[in-house]
């Protein structure tokens, strides 16, 4: 697993260890760099938002790209603020 934080990703090295991977995004916004990786050869890509508005904004790009098949967006608003309890599985 690996994790990213401010513009690591812009790295090519670090897009070429997503190749063949799935990818979880909190805290997404309007799906660009969801799209970015997919692109750059990420498997499946999971995006959750905490801001509806930018959720909604998210589902249109991945629309727009056509790559819906590969993009799930969701909207997660944490039950505490600061606070987001996630569960990891290989059973889809």
């Amino acid at each position: 697993m690996g994790i990213f934080v401010a513009g690591q990703y812009v790295v090519p090295e670090v897009l070429q260890s997503l190749r063949g991977r799935d990818v979880v995004d909190l805290g997404t916004s309007v799906d660009d760099s969801a799209i970015y990786f997919v692109l750059y050869g990420a498997r499946r890509f999971i995006a959750l938002g905490p801001l509806p508005n930018a959720t909604n904004c998210a589902e249109e790009n991945v629309n727009i790209s056509g790559l819906a098949e590969r993009i799930k967006t969701a909207n997660a608003v944490p039950r505490r603020p600061g606070c987001l309890r996630c569960r990891v599985t290989t059973q889809c």
